[in-house]
């Protein structure tokens, strides 16, 4: 099945693009040390094991994870 397009983006990446800026504001305390499996804008799994964690996530082939590590200490950007 061939991928929708708008202007230069798939619907794909811009799916992907709002599960990164959803991301950007949420308080991901109670993974730390894990890895996240974001779709649709929420966390669908977590594990300290990646592929466990994509495993657990269940997604369709066709569909891209989102994943992020949560680092295991707080961390802080000093700009």
């Amino acid at each position: 099945m061939p991928k929708k397009t708008q202007g230069n983006h798939t619907v794909e990446s811009r799916s992907v693009w709002r599960d990164f800026v959803w991301l950007s504001g949420r308080n991901l305390s109670k993974y730390r040390g894990q890895w996240i499996v974001i779709h649709e804008r929420k966390v669908v799994a977590a594990d300290k094991d990646l592929d466990k964690a994509l495993r657990k996530a269940n997604l369709p082939p066709d569909e891209p994870p989102f994943i992020h590590r949560v680092p295991q200490e707080e961390s802080f950007l000093v700009l």
